[in-house]
């Protein structure tokens, strides 16, 4: 269960946008995620989010 995110550094390029977080899961702290949006216009058009999951569930 996702009980947070912590944003810690958003990056823009036209309608390039990187967001680098840590998502909070469980009361404890989770892995870094990396997230990649497409914006087109208002709407988003495409995205891709990334972490690494080892020891996620431990």
């Amino acid at each position: 269960m996702n009980s947070g995110e912590q944003g810690e550094v958003r990056l823009a390029d036209g309608g390039d946008v990187l967001t680098w977080s840590t998502v909070r899961a469980g009361g404890g702290t989770g892995p870094p995620t990396v997230t990649w949006l497409r914006v087109d216009g208002e709407r988003i058009t495409a995205f891709r989010t990334v972490f690494d999951a080892r020891g996620v569930g431990r």
